[in-house]
């Protein structure tokens, strides 16, 4: 590497330009906020524009403006339909043999324009314990059934593999300031995953590579896990929604995004609204079981209310008290996660005394034997499963606490995770200023110069703060409209599923008898709905985690060289 980097002045800050062993050139941006915008998406806009714009230009010999660019510029010349833009997170760890999965996907398929490969959690702790099973349960089932009927909806920013040409087509749309609430939630919480509904809406696809593997840092801490989950829940529903809304727009250009694959959203959408409610009546039941009661008569009433209280006071703190809805969350998470304990142990003493001849049993039986097939065909994630446990336990705070935290503080737009302090004076920002200003000694090109200030006008330009101010506003009007529908119908779903299974217990007119040796199966109201949300889903998921399986190993076998295997073993 050079003894001194050269670093110059820009519009949005400064650059440092360093050459690296085998004369690779490294440019560092560092930006100042009082220049450019904030936040992730608008410095990656700031660095595809760069990559994109500015510097393929050297394509040709002669720059925008007709003059001939010099000899040493020529070197970097590329086409963007090869290019391929590698993004990652500063703590991924990954094998170099990762890298050529995706291009191989990339390359094959011209009309992939993004692949993502198998992220794996690292860290310490329960928290990360209980993401070290989501993750997999996530790729193994949802990521595979995206890839297998339609398209993956988002290749995460931490280790994804995208093409230039079409980052390119839909860059435009991508460098647009979100004007309403909702483009804020879809644009700026989930960037990742509103530049792939881009790709996804001009009718480019996106892949899940299996055989990629990668590992990243995750929240280790109750808050931080929270704050992410905070931005990741609103993000998802809000561009399923939009793909939804665009349904017409999006088949007739992906030919891989059917009105089948977007029935199969429509219905994601609808379980996860109605997670909270399908979960506290699970756990009724359960509990019902665990007490030996059949639910009628004031007892009913009673175990609903210890169940619904602590949501509802957490909903209220999350609304009047935010100070101290953090601390609330994680007595509630507590007082769910006992509760689920109880939960357990009705099912099991359920199968003692009723062996196969329980909804309950045969539902969890099912459940079980998809993640013990699932292990089975990912051996090398077999470790996964000593923390399903622990997973199953927290069911309830994460798709009742988690989800109703992230919907409450829907108008926190802040980043929430591995956000620094600010300087506690502006002396030291500005002592520190002057410091960047003696280094930068390098005058910046002068076409590079006028490239930077053009599109810090177009679109990195810093907002105002009557433009930030109305945008509060806009948020805490869409944070309650959207609070007060997902209670409404989680409290309707509540109510019907209560009221059916009150019913059921004082008549038997709304539950059906099946024989089972000496014994009836009961299927009653509330396992009937369960089944019908959660249960549709995991059917399919399970059949097209199957095929992924499938080609996936197909896939291995065709780029895997068994006569360099024989050799080297030999």
């Amino acid at each position: 590497m050079e003894e001194t980097p050269q670093c110059s002045h820009t519009p949005y800050g400064g650059q440092m330009t360093l050459v690296l062993p085998g004369k690779t050139k490294v440019c560092i941006h560092l930006k100042d906020s009082t220049k450019i915008r904030k936040k992730k998406r608008w410095s990656q806009v700031m660095y595809m524009h760069y990559l994109l714009d500015h510097c393929s230009k050297v394509n040709t010999n002669m720059s925008k403006e007709g003059r001939t660019i010099p000899e040493e510029n020529k070197k970097y010349t590329y086409k963007l339909e090869n290019t391929f833009i590698m993004a990652l997170d500063g703590d991924v760890e990954f094998q170099p043999e990762a890298v050529p999965h995706l291009l191989q996907r990339m390359r094959k398929y011209p009309d992939v324009g993004a692949a993502c490969g198998r992220i794996h959690p690292a860290g310490k702790g329960p928290i990360v314990w209980y993401q070290k099973f989501e993750y997999a349960v996530s790729h193994w089932l949802q990521k595979a059934t995206e890839h297998v009927i339609g398209c993956v909806l988002c290749s995460p920013g931490c280790f994804s593999l995208f093409r230039g040409s079409d980052l390119k087509e839909i860059l435009e749309d991508y460098s647009n300031q979100p004007t309403e609430a909702l483009d804020v939630l879809q644009y700026d919480q989930g960037e990742d995953r509103w530049l792939c509904t881009l790709l996804l809406k001009a009718g480019k696809r996106i892949e899940y590579c299996a055989e990629s593997d990668a590992k990243t840092f995750v929240p280790e801490t109750f808050e931080e896990f929270f704050k992410q989950r905070r931005r990741w829940i609103p993000s998802t529903l809000a561009n399923i929604f939009y793909l939804i809304m665009n349904m017409e727009t999006v088949c007739k250009k992906n030919n891989k995004i059917t009105r089948l694959y977007i029935i199969y959203q429509v219905l994601y959408c609808i379980s996860s609204l109605l997670t909270p409610g399908t979960i506290i009546m699970m756990m009724y039941g359960a509990l019902v079981l665990v007490l030996g009661h059949n639910g009628e008569g004031i007892t009913g009433f009673i175990l609903l209310f210890v169940i619904l209280l602590p949501v509802t006071v957490f909903v209220c703190i999350s609304l009047f008290k935010k100070d101290i809805q953090m601390m609330c969350a994680q007595i509630v998470s507590f007082i769910l996660f006992v509760l689920m304990v109880l939960v357990i142990a009705g099912v099991i003493r359920s199968a003692v005394e009723e062996t196969l001849c329980s909804t309950s049993i045969i539902f969890v039986c099912f459940i079980a034997g998809i993640f013990v097939i699932a292990t089975i065909l990912h051996p090398k994630e077999c470790h996964c499963v000593k923390h399903s446990l622990l997973y199953f336990l927290a069911i309830p705070c994460t798709s009742i606490v988690l989800f109703l935290y992230s919907i409450a503080n829907m108008d926190d737009v802040n980043w929430g995770t591995r956000e620094r302090e600010k300087p506690s004076n502006s002396s030291e920002g500005g002592k520190k200023e002057k410091e960047t200003t003696k280094l930068c000694t390098v005058q910046l090109p002068h076409e590079e110069k006028i490239f930077w200030e053009e599109t810090l006008r177009g679109c990195l330009k810093p907002t105002s703060d009557n433009e930030d101010t109305e945008m509060v506003t806009k948020l805490h009007v869409l944070r309650n409209h959207s609070l007060i529908l997902v209670l409404i119908l989680n409290t309707l779903a509540v109510i019907l599923m209560f009221s059916l299974e009150y019913t059921s217990s004082i008549s038997n007119t709304l539950s059906v008898q099946i024989p089972c040796k000496s014994n009836y199966i009961i299927i009653k109201p509330i396992s009937f709905m369960f089944s019908i949300v959660f249960g549709i889903l995991l059917c399919i998921q399970f059949i097209m985690m199957l095929f992924h399986r499938w080609t996936t190993m197909l896939h291995v076998l065709s780029t895997t060289d068994i006569f360099t295997m024989k050799k080297d073993t030999n």
